[in-house]
């Protein structure tokens, strides 16, 4: 294991940085406050996930967490570290966690859904058909239906 990389470690609050590839934009102010009781009662108990970026680790999951534990004033949090992901493999990880888990709003992924497409064209000079895209984030072919309709509407919508 080189750089920590697979490796649970505790990581300060402030060395932390939030995922600039992140789909979600918006964090409801009930669920953090709901988690920020959670964590002051009973701690993190899943750690986030992380790769290093030079002095700084950037998060892949667990921004939630993250956020909470600053609001606690929390030194450091329990952090996964996993190798730097590319751009692609970045989103299409972020997904697939949150597929399984809390889903996002629709607009969230579908302007994330939108970014996938784009990477995914300029990797493999093709654009993935809904069934695969399905597979690579762990979606229902209904909800990408769903996104690409959003993602087509005009833009005054």
């Amino acid at each position: 294991m080189t750089d920590g990389i697979g490796q649970l470690v505790q990581v300060p609050t402030t060395r932390i940085l939030p995922n600039p590839e992140n789909p979600r934009l918006i964090f409801r102010p009930e669920e953090a406050e709901q988690l920020i009781s959670s964590i002051r009662v009973i701690g993190i108990q899943v750690p986030v996930s992380v790769y290093r970026d030079g002095d700084t680790y950037r998060l892949i999951d667990g921004e939630r967490r993250w956020r909470a534990a600053q609001k606690l004033n929390l030194k450091s949090v329990p952090a996964l570290v996993q190798k730097k992901p590319a751009v692609l493999d970045n989103l299409l990880l972020m997904y697939n966690i949150h597929a399984l888990r809390e889903q996002w709003d629709y607009f969230t992924i579908a302007t994330g859904l939108e970014r996938i497409i784009k990477l995914f064209e300029q990797k493999y000079r093709r654009r993935p058909p809904e069934a695969e895209l399905s597979t690579l984030t762990g979606l229902t072919r209904g909800m990408i239906r769903r996104c690409l309709l959003l993602i087509n509407l005009p833009v005054r919508y």
